[in-house]
């Protein structure tokens, strides 16, 4: 009876550690992911180098074959890539007084000046930055400044790092109606916009 009691109690010990073997492994491995981080980009658009307003063009005593050059060169001084466009264009053009040529000449606007009206302005991407549109200079806008449409959209892309330079050449051509605009003023404004290029394309 002894021995069938100590048989039996040899197998349980057996058979648990069986199972305890059969549950364990003796091969392991773990890998580890730690120290995650994001951090977010940086677009910051410079003008001439500049995080302020640049205004480029304050010229008085103008006359017919007057012939006023400026550019500027933005830069993307960010960390990403971004695209480059004239948004929020505005003109204003101001009468100032009604000379007497003026009023010979027909001029009956007290209020609105013509000087944008025979004031024209050439807008390129100066690619190789000497101030007249050449070569593959791309072209932005063409005409009278007072018909500058409110912006231009031509998704320059610039990587970070990387200029490109905006020219204007503004020319007074002679015309019958240039004794209409003696003594006014135009103003006009220009907002450079660099807008993050979307994260599907290739930086």
């Amino acid at each position: 009876m002894k021995k069938r009691i100590l048989m039996s109690v040899l197998v349980i010990a057996v058979t648990a550690v069986m199972v305890a073997s059969a549950t364990t492994s003796y091969f392991s491995d773990t890998e580890a992911s730690v120290g995650n981080s994001l951090t977010a980009g940086t677009l910051d658009l410079l003008i001439d180098g500049k995080d302020e307003n640049v205004i480029k063009f304050n010229k008085t005593n103008l006359a017919p074959k007057s012939q006023p050059l400026g550019s500027y060169l933005l830069t993307n001084n960010g960390s990403i890539s971004g695209y480059l466009n004239i948004t929020e264009i505005n003109v204003r053009n101001l009468e100032n007084e009604l000379t007497e040529p003026e009023r010979e000449a027909g001029d009956e606007t007290a209020d609105v000046g013509e000087l944008g009206d025979v004031l024209n302005i050439l807008l390129f991407l100066d690619y190789d930055g000497d101030g007249w549109k050449t070569g593959d200079d791309k072209l932005l806008y063409n005409g009278p400044i007072s018909n500058l449409p409110s912006s231009l959209i031509f998704n320059e892309k610039l990587a970070p790092g990387a200029s490109v330079r905006v020219s204007a050449v503004i020319s007074w051509w002679e015309s019958a109606k240039d004794n209409l605009a003696q003594s006014d003023t135009v103003e006009f404004d220009f907002v450079f916009h660099l807008n993050q290029v979307s994260l599907n394309a290739a930086e």
